[in-house]
């Protein structure tokens, strides 16, 4: 009886049904950073939307959404000889140019981490944002 029941649970996590995915949701941003942290944040939302169903695209002309990021070290940290203290900030303006969110990622050690952080809250804010719209 123990092993039809598994047959079942395996049969149902592998059939098209189970496998099935929506396609993610394109979205199309313009990044005004550093060449560097553009291409940075850009892998960075990509590695957090996946998990949300968005895929992220540059796009200089025609985007949904502006993003200006921006990391700082704290110098007063590095000449004592401490730990890096990065930080980053972005602030995401919709295709129209308003401005729908803003904020600050601070105590990270490298600049990788920040955009990391910075990335993740991005994501978490437009799937927030996204979700509340009429299809």
């Amino acid at each position: 009886m123990r092993f039809v029941f598994i047959g079942i649970l395996l049969g149902l996590a592998f059939s098209p049904a189970a496998q099935a995915k929506n396609p993610p949701h394109d979205i199309k941003i313009k990044v005004e950073a550093s060449a560097w942290a553009k291409s940075l944040l850009l892998q960075k939302l990509n590695d957090s939307g996946r998990f949300h169903g968005l895929h992220f695209d540059e796009s200089e002309q025609v985007y949904d959404y502006r993003v200006v990021f921006e990391t700082n070290q704290d110098p007063a940290a590095a000449q004592d000889g401490q730990m890096n203290d990065i930080t980053g900030s972005a602030t995401v303006f919709d295709a129209q140019g308003n401005q729908l969110f803003d904020f600050k990622r601070e105590g990270r050690f490298t600049e990788s981490g920040v955009t990391n952080a910075v990335a993740k809250e991005i994501v978490k804010r437009l799937h927030t944002i996204r979700s509340q719209l009429p299809n």
